[in-house]
């Protein structure tokens, strides 16, 4: 199975144009206290997918089943858009150390 290398990830978020990030600004402060859940939970597991996204990823209620036999990590804060998660990434993804085998990311 191949997946896109994680130092692609950069390239993304930077042609992602900053105007959408700076709209985004105002409305961060609903986002923290659940992003702040973040810090204080498990580190995702080795060989894993993290989901990372907005509400929907909150209502995959069976990823877990779904993406068996792969641990699934699901980093998603319903409501956020794409500027809001560039806002907060360093909160929401770990460091990948943790070494998860996919990132989903989804507006």
């Amino acid at each position: 199975m191949s997946c896109v290398p994680f130092f692609s990830l950069g390239l993304v978020f930077s042609l992602i144009s900053l105007s959408p990030l700076q709209a985004g600004q105002g409305a961060s402060g609903k986002f923290t206290e659940e992003v702040a859940k973040f810090a204080e939970a498990p580190a995702p597991a080795p060989g894993g997918i993290l989901l990372v996204g907005s509400s929907t990823f909150t209502r995959w209620t069976s990823a877990e089943q779904d993406l068996a036999p792969l641990p699934v990590t699901n980093r998603a804060f319903g409501g956020s858009r794409t500027s809001h998660q560039l806002m907060f990434f360093d909160q929401v993804v770990p460091p990948l150390s943790t070494r998860p085998r996919g990132l989903v990311l989804r507006q």
